[in-house]
Parts: C-alpha cells; sequence; structure tokens
C-alpha cells in the first residue's frame, strides 16, 4: 500500500486473497482480511492523503483458481459488509471468535517450527489463547459491537472495561449498606459476589497475559495513551476486588471485627491489615492473588513505557 500511495501514476490495483490458494488459509477469513484491509487503507487516505485517495479508480480482487464456491463466499461477504463501506467507517478484519480460534491454530501450527517454543512455552501459550474462549459473553459483546464497525467495537470495549470495573465497587457498597439486613451472612449473596467477581477478574487477568505472552501473533495497540488509560481500570477492577474479598473475608472469619468500606479499600490499595486478622490459608491465597495483581501491572507499564520510548526515539529519528 505504501508504494501504491507514493506511486503518482498507479490507478488500478489488483489485490490477491493472500495465503487462500496453496497455502491453504481459510479463504472466508483470507477475504473478510483483505476486504478490510482495502477499505479501511482507503479511509485513511481520504482523511491524510486525498490526492492518493481521489487517483485510484477501480481495485480488483482475484481470488485463486476457478472455484465457484468462493466467490460466491467473496459475494457474499461483500454484500455482509457494503453498508460499513458504504457509511465509511473502519472495519474490523474478522470477529472475535475467529481471531482467536486463528491464534490457536497459529500456536499449535508454527510455534514449535517458526518461533522456536517447545513444549512447556507452546502449552501455555496454546492454553491462555483457548482460556479466552471460556469468557464467551465478553467475546460476544465484542463480536457483536464488531459488526458495527471497528469504532463501535473500540467504543463497546471502553464501555466493558469500565462497567467491569464497577462490578466488585458496588459488591463492596452493597454489603456495606445492606450488612445490617443479614446481607453478608446469606450465603448466596456472598457466593454470587465472589463468583462474579473472579469470573471478571479472570476475564482481564488472561486478556492481559495474552497482550503479554501473544504480542506476537497479535495486532498492536492502535493508540498507547487508550490503552494506559484501559489498564488504569484494569488495575483499579483488581483493586477493587481485592477489597471484596478481604471485606467478606474478615467479615466471615471474624464476625466481632467490624471492618469498614474505607478499610476495604486501605487493604486493596495500601495493603493495610488489621490487626486482629491472623495468617489463614484463605488469607494467603488473598495475599496472593495480590502480588500476582501488581507483579502483572508493573509488568504491563514497564512494557508500555518502553514501545512509548522507542516510539518517540523513532519519530524524533524520522524528523532528523
Amino acid at each position: 500500500m505504501k508504494i501504491i500511495e507514493e506511486t503518482p501514476d498507479i490507478e488500478k490495483v489488483i489485490m490477491p486473497v493472500i495465503s487462500s490458494g496453496n497455502y491453504g488459509f481459510p479463504f472466508t477469513t483470507a477475504f473478510r482480511i483483505t476486504l478490510a484491509s482495502i477499505n479501511n487503507q482507503l479511509l485513511k487516505w481520504k482523511e491524510h492523503n486525498v490526492d492518493a485517495f481521489n487517483r485510484i479508480k477501480k481495485i480488483y480482487i482475484v481470488i485463486y483458481g476457478e472455484n465457484s464456491a468462493a466467490i460466491d463466499n467473496a459475494l457474499r461477504i461483500y454484500e455482509e459488509c457494503e453498508p460499513v463501506m458504504q457509511q465509511e467507517k473502519r472495519m474490523v478484519y474478522i470477529n472475535g471468535f475467529r481471531s482467536q480460534w486463528s491464534y490457536c491454530r497459529e500456536i499449535w501450527k508454527n510455534d514449535s517450527d517458526k518461533r522456536y517454543y517447545f513444549t512447556i512455552s507452546k502449552m501455555f501459550r496454546w492454553l491462555l489463547a483457548i482460556s479466552r474462549f471460556v469468557f464467551f459473553p465478553s467475546m460476544f459483546v465484542r463480536n457483536q459491537a464488531g459488526k458495527k464497525g471497528w469504532k463501535f467495537r473500540r467504543e463497546a470495549i471502553e464501555i466493558e472495561t469500565f462497567l467491569k470495573m464497577l462490578i466488585p465497587l458496588m459488591w463492596l457498597v452493597f454489603f456495606e449498606t445492606q450488612g445490617k439486613y443479614g446481607a453478608i451472612e446469606n450465603i448466596y449473596w456472598r457466593g454470587m459476589a465472589i463468583f462474579i467477581t473472579i469470573w471478571v477478574m479472570a476475564d482481564t487477568v488472561t486478556c492481559l497475559l495474552a497482550l503479554i505472552f501473544l504480542a506476537d501473533i497479535q495486532g498492536p495497540s492502535a493508540n498507547q495513551l487508550r490503552s494506559l488509560i484501559l489498564l488504569i481500570f484494569n488495575y483499579l477492577e483488581m483493586v477493587f476486588g481485592l477489597s471484596l474479598f478481604y471485606y467478606l473475608y474478615c467479615h466471615c472469619e471474624y464476625t466481632e471485627l467490624k471492618i469498614g468500606f474505607w478499610n476495604a479499600l486501605d487493604y486493596g490499595v495500601l495493603g493495610a491489615v488489621h490487626s486482629a486478622v491472623k495468617i489463614s490459608s484463605t488469607f494467603r491465597i488473598i495475599e496472593y492473588a495480590k502480588s500476582g495483581t501488581n507483579f502483572l501491572f508493573m509488568a504491563l507499564a514497564f512494557g508500555f513505557f518502553s514501545a512509548h520510548l522507542k516510539q518517540r526515539s523513532y519519530l524524533s529519528d524520522m524528523e532528523k
């Protein structure tokens, strides 16, 4: 695309559906990627390089072989994506489920031969990729939002991140305000709060681990500052979740000990533990989770600032 943009004589472009021939990549996925790439690049040119956008008269997409089924699939996908293209919106390459499944296949097929991940590291990466299917509600929401365009999907991810941060906080407020009515003693409410909070926290942790350990096959972030803001909300989610666990643990283990809302937040943020709280197997699990969370976010923050410094250095070199 860079050559096309910089060559003023090019008016017609032929684009193959890359890897869908002898390489054996699924045609439907390959065609979606090709179509979305063309659409997104044209929109980029329209915003930043109008001359290149106006110069392109026709774009042909080449399908390998004389395959009528592939042509029918291509027409179906084009008709499906046409409303988004007519609205001049950026497109998502493939939906979340197809994308995640392609990561799993890519790891299983190529990690040993091309990336030199063997046995433990390969299985860890594969299990991490496959584990994302456990959190299908999140993938379903992103998939449905992606059908309305690239921007809508990004907005849905941001709203989801904010709501996930609020879930443990709202449970904490609920038990604090409804405690006098027996909400904490009710095993149903406690069980539901613990299950939902662990679910959303595990979803966030596996997603963040995938950013670290699957960075070589996943697409890079479109906006690093946006990623940092979302990372802050992820960290607050972990803080509120651990505060909730500490709150419930203290009220269930020490019935005479009155831990309040702010005491719980002091533990989540500062690690402050009440002097009456003794070390037990349950409290050790909470402490280990807290230490692991802090380490994970330190690693992510370090990775972010390293990438940001490299980007600034690259831009400085370009200006020179």
